[in-house]
């Protein structure tokens, strides 16, 4: 399958070197691969905006009935800590999907790796 944006010269490619172009853009992607990259992006995107808002607002929520200095500042922690934790599954979960739909390309062939005993 073709490139959809051939290679260009050093001469060129090195002008636009300063633009930002993610580490994971692939140019050689097919209509369809391009489409399940494009809506896994939207995936991840709209799944990080809702997570963030609902754990904000849980938070302060949260934050605003605890009425001790002292434990407010012992919850502070496993608040941060909440974030994160709530972000990681629907990630993984996004880029399985994205693993399992993404069309194989039939001419990219995976090295074979022989498995050897160690000699005893």
């Amino acid at each position: 399958m073709a490139c959809m944006f051939p290679a260009r010269p050093a001469r060129e490619a090195a002008r636009y070197s300063p633009l930002a172009v993610p580490f994971q853009f692939n140019p050689c992607l097919g209509f369809v691969q391009g489409l399940v990259a494009v809506a896994a992006v939207f995936a991840r995107i709209l799944t990080l905006c809702v997570v963030f808002a609902v754990w904000g607002v849980l938070s302060l929520l949260g934050w605003g009935r605890i009425a001790s200095p002292w434990w407010r500042a012992a919850a502070a922690v496993p608040i941060l800590l909440a974030l994160p934790t709530a972000l990681i599954p629907p990630m993984l979960a996004i880029g399985s999907l994205e693993r399992r739909l993404r069309p194989r390309d039939p001419s990219v062939q995976h090295p074979v790796i022989p498995i050897t005993p160690p000699n005893s």
